[in-house]
């Protein structure tokens, strides 16, 4: 299990968790990466790959789940493009687009790449001697329902559920993707937004009161959701599937 995050210490509290559920069967490489500096990830990233896809590696099975992203600007769309913050808000913006999109599909090209051969050049022979390869992209129903004050979420989700939408049409073999809505989840961007004085008025109390009715899921609970629909392996390449789906 490879795992990657910009923050060393819970990255290495992750592993150690992974190593101690796994009761043995299940090893860890951690990488401390920045996933917004575009300039940096091609190399590091295809570093991480290399070191996994050397000539002596064999796989039956190989997966990638593809979490990282970050809320960005929180606000009424236009103020995106406010003149007295005109460089900082830009920059904020990049930053955004950079990590929850483009360093996204980027990083689910380069996977599939590492572990498959274009579906063109893969021959019925070929076939059995390839790993089955499985791309999650970590969605929201924001990619689906456009929520007033969070434009900039909602546009890079919707972008990362399109081009995993697009992936799972082209790769024929071997291959599936699937975009999973984790729902409503227990985590710090949720607390963020049940006290941001800026998100819309409505959302922010459906946040409040869900959080105060207990309705917020843990982080374990939609996992293991997320395993049995990898385990189960009876999803459409390239659909979005949301918590309450299943």
């Amino acid at each position: 299990m490879v795992l990657i995050s910009r923050s060393g210490g819970p990255l290495r509290e992750a592993a150690r968790m992974a190593e101690e559920r796994g009761c043995g069967a299940v090893t860890t490489r951690c990488h401390e990466m920045d996933l917004s500096d575009l300039d940096a990830v091609p190399d590091e990233f295809r570093s991480v790959l290399e070191s996994s896809s050397g000539a002596d590696a064999r796989y039956d099975s190989c997966l990638l789940v593809n979490n990282a992203g970050s809320l960005g600007p929180v606000g009424l769309a236009p103020s995106i493009s406010s003149f007295d913050e005109m460089n900082n808000n830009m920059q904020e913006l990049r930053r955004a687009v950079d990590l929850n999109f483009t360093s996204s599909i980027w990083i689910s090209a380069a996977f599939t790449n590492t572990f498959l051969p274009s579906s063109s050049k893969i021959c019925a022979s070929m076939t059995a001697q390839l790993p089955l390869v499985r791309v999650i992209n970590i969605s929201s129903l924001c990619a689906l329902v456009p929520f007033p004050t969070m434009s900039i979420y909602c546009a890079t989700k919707a972008g990362r559920d399109m081009f995993h939408g697009v992936l799972g049409k082209e790769q024929k073999q071997n291959f599936k993707a699937l975009n999973y809505a984790p729902g409503l989840c227990d985590t710090q961007m949720s607390q963020y937004l049940a006290n941001c004085s800026v998100l819309d008025n409505e959302l922010h109390e459906y946040y409040v009161t869900s959080k105060g009715e207990d309705k917020w899921i843990q982080p374990e609970e939609t996992a293991k959701k997320l395993v049995r629909i990898i385990t189960m392996d009876e999803y459409e390449s390239g659909s979005h599937v949301d918590y309450w789906d299943v």
